[in-house]
């Protein structure tokens, strides 16, 4: 396959068994094929999980916190992991293991209990990453979790939190601090890489409002400001995750004879977009954001219901 390929033309990532099968794939070229029968139950449990199927949980309704983002993440980890052990970094069967039931419920504390009915999950966004490992606590002998392996999940749970210090977790090996640092960089690549992200922004803008997060003005503001966290996102690649998205160039290299990163591909191709589109009156720059059919007509900023977003 040549270097023209977009991410999305390889596997149609929005299937989430188009997903879970080439997750299956790359973990059985590392381990023994065998090992993905657990991987595959629990991936099909945090479907339900999201789908409102499992007792004592309400559906999943964070819509940019989704299953889509989920399996996505989960994949991306899948290929980062594959990535790193053609590129000579081996990892126990265990803790690659771990690795992926955090990569599935790192965002599980956005689900609500069964009987919290007020709001929606985006409520939870200053506490799902606590919320989520106490999630992972309590299922684990469902995840088949040994107790270190539930410690190790936690931790690296706590490396998608944006304001976490590293240096403060108590890793119990330099191979949990290294799948860590890899599913922090799964966490980012995956929503970037979306085709749709910059329209799932007015999600994001929802939930942030339900969450009394007051950091941006209006959804438009939201948007524009994704150019700052662009850059961000090279600093924390940079100085926290130890550039592990580097990993991710290995495997396009091996699994499809891509010589090429295609999640930093279409980032790249997502920040020209937005630079060029920026300087737009607002309803012009939302005309220019039609993919997925997600962008709605603006309300006036006392709208407070969150039905239609304030641009």
């Amino acid at each position: 396959m040549g270097h023209h390929k977009k991410l999305y033309d390889l596997l149609p990532m929005r299937d989430p068994q188009a997903v879970l099968s080439e997750a299956l794939h790359l973990y059985g070229t590392l381990y023994h094929p065998c090992d993905g029968d657990a991987l595959e139950k629990v991936y099909a449990y945090a479907a339900s999980l999201y789908a409102g199927e499992v007792p004592g949980y309400r559906a999943c309704n964070t819509r940019y916190h989704d299953f889509q983002h989920i399996s996505e993440t989960f994949l991306a980890m899948t290929r980062l992991i594959h990535g790193a052990v053609v590129g000579g970094h081996c990892f126990p069967q265990r803790k690659a293991y771990s690795g992926l039931i955090a990569a599935l419920f790192h965002d599980a504390g956005y689900v609500q209990e069964a009987q919290d009915t007020q709001g929606t999950g985006a409520k939870y966004t200053m506490t799902h990453v606590q919320r989520s490992m106490d999630f992972v606590r309590q299922h684990a002998v469902q995840f088949e979790l040994r107790d270190i392996d539930v410690t190790d999940c936690c931790h690296m749970i706590q490396c998608t939190d944006l304001g976490a210090d590293f240096t403060k977790l108590e890793f119990s090996s330099p191979d949990v601090v290294r799948l860590g640092k890899l599913l922090g960089t799964a966490d980012i690549m995956a929503q970037v890489a979306d085709r749709t992200h910059l329209e799932k922004l007015t999600y994001l803008y929802q939930e942030l409002r339900e969450a009394n997060i007051d950091v941006y003005a209006s959804r438009a503001e939201l948007i524009r400001k994704t150019m700052v966290f662009y850059k961000l996102i090279d600093s924390r690649f940079a100085e926290k995750l130890d550039r592990s998205n580097r990993f991710m160039r290995n495997h396009f290299n091996e699994r499809w004879q891509i010589d090429s990163d295609l999640y930093m591909v279409a980032l790249e191709n997502e920040r020209r977009y937005l630079e060029s589109i920026i300087l737009l009156p607002d309803g012009e720059m939302f005309d220019r954001l039609r993919r997925g059919g997600i962008m709605e007509p603006c309300a006036g900023p006392e709208d407070k219901d969150n039905q239609k977003p304030a641009c």
